[in-house]
């Protein structure tokens, strides 16, 4: 029988030395020449109930400008190889990847990179990432929307009909800016 103690929670990607270098390039492409540890997001979610508005996303970029953070957002075209290469130079860097609870944030958590995870409709302590490196931050903890064990069947699920916000989900749009800038800066030290 397997020990379930010898058996790591976090699943690891194993990327080749090509695979690798090859995220670096790209990596470097969408920082520029900078030696400083980074920050990539990852605003896409592939469900619009899963998205943090995108004047949040500005605000954070110029927050982390501010104090000098290089910032890129994450290219969602390719292959998930491609992307955990990218991820994983992140790791090698030192930085951290900040998204939503997505599939490219798993990836990222998988690829050795320091996580920043947005939750809302999901409940970070049953879907977050199991990484002691990721950090989760829970919109609206008290919905009375929620369905931790039946999320798909949650009013906002498959449309992001928010029965408390007209223009966004409320449970994305309550994860404050300045908890998240605090958050990746926290993750960097």
């Amino acid at each position: 029988m397997l020990d379930p103690s010898a058996v790591d929670p976090v699943p690891r990607l194993r990327l080749s030395p090509a695979e690798r270098a090859e995220g670096a390039r790209e990596l470097a492409g969408l920082l520029g020449p900078t030696r400083r540890r980074p920050v990539l997001l990852v605003p896409e979610a592939g469900m619009a109930v899963k998205l943090w508005p995108e004047r949040r996303w500005k605000e954070l970029v110029a927050i982390l400008d501010g104090m000098g953070v290089p910032v890129a957002a994450v290219p969602q075209a390719g292959s998930l190889r491609r992307l955990a290469a990218v991820f994983a130079d992140v790791a090698r860097r030192g930085g951290v990847v900040v998204g939503g609870d997505t599939g490219p944030l798993r990836v990222a958590a998988a690829s050795g990179a320091r996580t920043v995870a947005l939750f809302g409709p999901t409940l970070a302590s049953r879907y977050g990432l199991g990484d002691p490196a990721a950090v989760h931050l829970q919109g609206l903890p008290d919905c009375p929307h929620r369905r931790p064990t039946a999320i798909t069947t949650q009013v906002c699920w498959w449309h992001a009909n928010c029965p408390l916000s007209a223009t966004d989900p409320a449970c994305m749009a309550d994860i404050p800016v300045t908890a998240v800038a605090e958050a990746v800066v926290r993750s960097m030290s």
